[in-house]
Order: structure tokens, then sequence, then C-alpha cells
């Protein structure tokens, strides 16, 4: 009596734990798409042998948003670099995105999306004049605000990326920069 019932349950249960293992394995090494006929047959006096394919989602990508507040006035533009390493912090040419937004009330948005999970910093400029740059003065003295992710800020110059870094994961984040 108990071979029956174990006999039936195999049949039953053990076909779909099988499937369930192949679709763990394939998802593990990366696979997209499963066709599970060339791995399994399922056989059954009343079901005939079916095509199965499973298809899971492409890998999802983080979406960032970012809101800057501070600005003196609307004039000008907003000009927002984002980073993900040291290498190259503060500089434009090494920003992986930079963007420049109209400022309006006070505020400017930006929205950035296809990120990959992991550790980001961003920077922002309010550019009064609109020559993509962060003014400055003869003596040195920084001419327009700027801000920076995590509202870092350092007395010894310009934040490090460490000081700025955020985290990004899927679905994403949102950050406040306000400027100074």
């Amino acid at each position: 009596m108990i071979s029956k019932y174990f006999e039936t349950w195999n049949e039953s249960y053990g076909n779909f734990l099988l499937v369930v293992g192949i679709i763990a394995s394939a998802a593990a090494s990366g696979a997209h798409h499963y066709d599970l006929l060339p791995l399994l047959e399922i056989r059954s006096a009343s079901t005939p042998v079916r095509r199965m394919t499973i298809t899971r989602p492409p890998n999802l990508k983080a979406k960032l948003m970012v809101s800057v507040t501070g600005f003196a006035s609307d004039e000008g533009k907003c000009l927002l670099a984002l980073y993900n390493s040291e290498s190259g912090f503060n500089d434009n040419l090494a920003a992986i995105r930079l963007e420049s937004f109209d400022i309006v009330d006070r505020r400017a948005q930006w929205e950035v999306d296809g990120l990959e999970n992991g550790k980001y910093a961003v920077v922002a400029v309010h550019d009064r004049n609109d020559n993509g740059e962060l003014d400055q003065s003869k003596a040195g003295a920084l001419g327009e605000r700027y801000g920076y992710s995590n509202q870092a800020r350092s007395k010894n110059g310009m934040p490090t990326f460490q000081e700025a870094t955020f985290d990004v994961t899927i679905p994403g984040v949102e950050i406040d920069i306000e400027l100074k």
C-alpha cells in the first residue's frame, strides 16, 4: 500500500521537483531561455510529452532619481556629474554621465536609468553663466554654488568619492543634494 502512494507521489511531484531543480540550475548559470524537453521526459499514461519553455526577464537595471535644491536663482543651468569610482572623481571627463538641466523654481531633477548595482557619487553645480564649468575667482574662491551626494563637505577642498558615495540597488534610489 505504501509503495502505491510513493509511486503516485513520485510521478506527480517528482517530475515537478526535477523541473524546478533544472530551472534553478540553468538560472544560476545565467541562462535566459530554458528548453526542458531535451533535459526531461515527462511520461504519464494520461499526459502526452509536451515541450515546456520558460523565459525569465532580461537583467534588470536600477534607476537613480536626483533632486537638487539650494539654487540662488533660476538663471543658468544645473550641471550634474555621476561617478562610479574614485579614479577621476571631480573631473568631468571621468564622469560616467554628465548632463545639464534647466532650473525651475530653484530646483532641478535628474533621472538616470540603466545603472548596475554598485557605489556611485553625484556632483551638482549651479552654472549661473552657462559656461559648463565651476567658476573660480583669481584668488581661487569658488564663484558658483555646488553640492555632493550625501551632502558631503570637506574643510580641505573637495570631498572624496568615499565621502560622497551611496549605494544603488534595483529597483533604484532617490537622493537629495542641497547646493551651498
